[in-house]
């Protein structure tokens, strides 16, 4: 138990934390790394995928909701301009941010959805 404080201290002092103590398993539990392999994992994946994308698709959605109501009130070709323009690239960056982050997602599943489904396991063994 002291390993913990002490990387917690670390932590704190540092700002780098030594993360060797999460994948060590206690008496009756299973460690993370043996989680890598539990295909609870790829359906995690896939939910959070999905939903970025029907995120992805609203926002697309209502940007293009939002410029076709204004276009009727748009007199001047400069303002609809600078509204394509503006709009275009913040659905761009928009869709780049959500498709670097499931390509960080699923390159990286093993240990952010092991960890989770570790202390899932472990909050459901202390409940029955």
């Amino acid at each position: 138990m002291t390993h913990i404080f002490r990387s917690l201290k670390r932590f704190c002092l540092t700002g780098n934390i030594h993360l060797a103590w999460i994948n060590q398993a206690y008496p009756g539990e299973v460690s993370v790394q043996q989680k890598a392999i539990d295909p609870r994992i790829d359906k995690m994946f896939g939910k959070d995928r999905a939903w970025a994308i029907l995120a992805l698709v609203g926002v697309w959605a209502l940007y293009t909701f939002v410029f076709y109501i204004l276009l009727p009130h748009l007199n001047d070709d400069g303002v609809l301009a600078a509204l394509l323009i503006s709009g275009g690239l913040v659905m761009l960056f928009n869709a780049a941010a959500i498709w670097a982050m499931i390509s960080h997602y699923s390159e990286d599943k093993a240990h952010i959805y092991g960890l989770d489904l570790h202390y899932l396991d472990l909050m459901n063994q202390k409940k029955g």
